[in-house]
């Protein structure tokens, strides 16, 4: 028998041909024990020298992670500054206790989760870690429960899917009492540690994420930086000279102050420069705010993570897509309402429309469609808590109202733009406001909320055609709307838009341009340009009549609103003769209830009231009680505006008395329905103040007067001029008792804060 032996490390045994029986033995030389390391730390990120504090934050985490077996979120956008501030955290925690090991993991997925664990593995150099069944997430897990080891502490950045918290990540091999070994599915979840001298710290932008990890009161809500931290942050990026102060607020304020935007800005401007300015890059962000898209490098930033932030937010906005596309739907449409004060309201409306007509959501890069289940409201909910859970949306003080921030809304409708899906939302949106504001002057009032997202929806003509009649329907109604309410200047922004809308679809000559007409006479009756108001509304009518007949309801508005010019003028005999022709046509043509009819009702009575022909008057405010409690109850506000006119009425006559028993149970009906606070309340209630002055109840009105200043200047400031004058008139009361003194502290007050103005 022939044989080689190999010696060395180099061992084995080689046979040529054997008939008989081979005994081997190899020793192998024992494996060294690798020393442990000392204490260190795995954050992948150098420090950042430009990072700025915000706030006592930073105190605040490493206090609640001094606790034993602490667990601690960061919640926030993207962008906000969540990993920075777990990068400074652990550096500082170095800074103060060197014996203290810190491990950062990258969790935006299974794959740089692992591969972070196998890294840790390695630098701790745990044995069994090159097995290649090994789960080494297990053995850095049994390796954190050794106490002997000394505190940690444990950072998982960007753990934002949930399904990564409990699918499994591994197959553990176990073996049960058979002697057979059989996997063990364990997910993220049961693979962190909980031991008195270790800490986890978990960054996330997913609420619902942060929630499965610590309770409530562990998580910290990161949001935007205040204005001095913004400052400090970008006079640490840029050179800033006094001088450009004020245009570095005016950014940061369009920035909303998110940090990674500042820095994005920063370096933009850095790279351009010398060519280029702070005013500059808001001039073209104010342009264009694809801007934000451009990317630089950032050291402190994840190699996978966007530098921009627009980029950085779609990756949320495309999970939530994924997970759950009527979320996604729901803040598509919200990006086009004005960010401040969206009601749920609004939202609703939507829904049940897209339900009622059968509509599904459909996406372009999926072949699945889905629908609302027959529980709309609790759809609704769940779609409202994931976007708040991704910090798209917030609740501030009313449940039924949201706010989002500007960006986020610059960045869906950038997303939709890519997506060619913006023409469509922009019409889901002005259908929503649509269906629900009225055309009535009267009923607009109830709406005056959703006057901001009107004027939002028209501030540019859609490019498709059959988006046009929604658009001009909002133009109107808000010009009519902004004429009611005295808000002139989007009046004439609105009535020059229409008119050229109108003009480009229809040609000249046509109903919409008069109507446009009709609202520039306003403008101009607001500038007391007498001359100038009545040609328009002489234009108006004639124009009106030749295109709608003699009683077209523009031609009776124009007479209507030149009556009330005659009025101002002292024409009382042509107001009168005008106005009772339009009242007697409206009436005639469209009834007791309608708009027109009700307005020449009221400017009629103007009429009378100037004349001092009280009864003629009274009949008037009388009928028109009588025909809104018909019409929409005795509770309804146009109702109760009729009940406050005849109060008024009384109170010209002198007839006090009679106004305190009707402006009584008006404040008392309003109170109840719309609160104390409501400005219909309040105007009542000043109403009835001035009534016990009169009547020489200064107690009363003392009271009255008192409450209603605190009310006016908790909601619209002391320096208000509702507020001046009602602190005007409890002066007024003070001097009616012969309290000198304090009226003479009242007034004083309200010439110290006129003569700041």
């Amino acid at each position: 028998m022939q044989s080689i032996a190999f010696p060395g490390v180099n061992y084995g045994l080689q046979v040529g041909d054997n008939s008989g029986h081979i005994s081997a033995e190899f020793h192998l030389p024992p494996v060294r024990p690798e020393a442990p390391p000392k204490p260190f730390s795995t954050v992948p990120f150098a420090r950042d020298d430009d990072y700025v504090a915000c706030g006592s934050i930073l105190d605040e985490i490493q206090a609640r992670c001094a606790r034993p077996a602490s667990r601690t979120a960061l919640v926030g956008l993207g962008g906000v500054g969540k990993s920075q501030l777990a990068i400074e955290y652990s550096y500082r925690v170095r800074d103060d206790s060197p014996e203290t090991w810190v491990f950062w993991v990258h969790a935006s997925n299974a794959s740089r989760l692992e591969l972070s664990y196998r890294e840790i593995a390695d630098r701790l150099e745990l044995p069994g870690r090159h097995d290649a069944t090994a789960n080494v997430l297990q053995l850095v897990n049994d390796w954190l429960y050794n106490s002997k080891h000394g505190k940690w502490i444990l950072i998982l950045d960007n753990l934002d899917d949930e399904s990564l918290l409990d699918d499994p990540l591994h197959d553990s091999q176990v073996i049960d009492n058979g002697g057979q070994t059989s996997p063990v599915h364990k997910p993220l979840l049961g693979l962190l540690p909980r031991c008195p001298h270790g800490a986890i710290i978990f960054t996330t932008r997913n609420k619902a994420v942060a929630l499965k990890l610590v309770s409530g009161r562990d998580i910290f809500y990161i949001n935007p930086m205040d204005a001095p931290s913004a400052l400090a942050l970008l006079q640490k990026k840029l050179t800033i000279v006094t001088a450009d102060e004020e245009e570095a607020a005016k950014l940061l304020e369009a920035l909303e102050f998110m940090p990674l935007a500042i820095i994005q800005a920063s370096a933009f401007i850095e790279y351009h420069a010398p060519r280029y300015s702070i005013t500059r890059y808001l001039k073209d962000f104010e342009n264009n705010a694809h801007i934000l898209d451009h990317e630089s490098a950032q050291p402190q930033r994840d190699y996978e993570a966007s530098n921009s932030i627009l980029r950085t937010w779609q990756i949320s906005f495309d999970y939530i897509r994924q997970s759950r596309p009527t979320a996604a739907d729901l803040l598509s449409l919200m990006s086009f309402f004005d960010r401040q004060g969206i009601p749920e309201l609004l939202l609703r409306s939507t829904i049940q429309e897209r339900e009622k007509d059968g509509k599904i959501t459909k996406h372009k890069d999926e072949k699945q469609v889905t629908k609302r289940s027959t529980d709309g409201d609790l759809d609704f909910e769940e779609d409202l808590r994931t976007l708040r859970e991704f910090s798209f949306i917030a609740i501030r003080q009313d449940p039924k109202i949201f706010e989002m921030h500007r960006l986020v809304q610059l960045a869906i409708k950038g997303w939709l733009e890519k997506e060619g899906l913006i023409s469509r939302w922009l019409g889901v949106s002005m259908g929503s406001i649509d269906r629900i504001f009225p055309f009535q002057p009267e009923a607009q009032a109830r709406y005056q909320f959703l006057f901001p997202h009107l004027k939002q929806a028209v501030a540019e003509q859609p490019t498709l055609i059959t988006l046009m009649p929604s658009w001009v329907s909002l133009l109107m109604k808000g010009v009519s709307h902004a004429a009611s309410c005295g808000d002139y200047r989007a009046m004439e922004q609105m009535g020059k838009t229409l008119r050229d809308a109108s003009e480009q679809l229809f040609g000249s000559g046509n109903l919409m341009a008069t109507f446009a007409t009709e609202m520039e006479s306003l403008v101009a009756q607001y500038q007391h340009d007498q001359e100038k108001t009545i040609a328009r509304h002489l234009e108006v009518i004639k124009e009106s009549q030749e295109l709608g007949g003699e009683n077209h309801y523009l031609a009776l508005e124009g007479m209507d609103s030149l009556t009330d010019v005659y009025i101002m003028q002292g024409r009382l005999q042509e107001a009168e003769e005008l106005g009772i022709k339009v009242f007697e046509r409206s009436h005639r043509v469209y009834g007791d209830n309608h708009y027109v009819t009700v307005s020449a009702a009221k400017t009629l009575r103007r009429v009378y009231t100037k004349q001092r022909r009280w009864k003629p008057a009274e009949e008037l405010a009388l009928q028109d009680i009588y025909l809104a409690k018909k019409l929409v109850g005795g509770e309804h506000s146009r109702t109760l505006e009729a009940v406050e006119e005849l109060g008024k009425l009384y109170m010209v006559q002198g007839r006090w008395q009679d106004a305190e028993m009707l402006l009584i149970p008006l404040v008392q009906t309003r109170t109840r329905i719309s609160g104390r606070r409501d400005p219909s309340t309040l105007r009542s209630i000043a109403l009835i103040a001035e009534v016990y002055y009169k009547r020489g109840k200064w107690k009363d009105a003392e009271e009255v007067f008192s409450k209603a200043i605190k009310i006016r200047t908790s909601d619209l400031g002391e320096a208000h001029i509702d507020t001046i004058s009602t602190r005007g008139k409890l002066g007024a009361v003070y001097i009616g008792q012969e309290r000198w003194k304090e009226a003479e502290e009242i007034f004083s007050r309200n010439l110290e804060i006129l003569s700041t103005r």
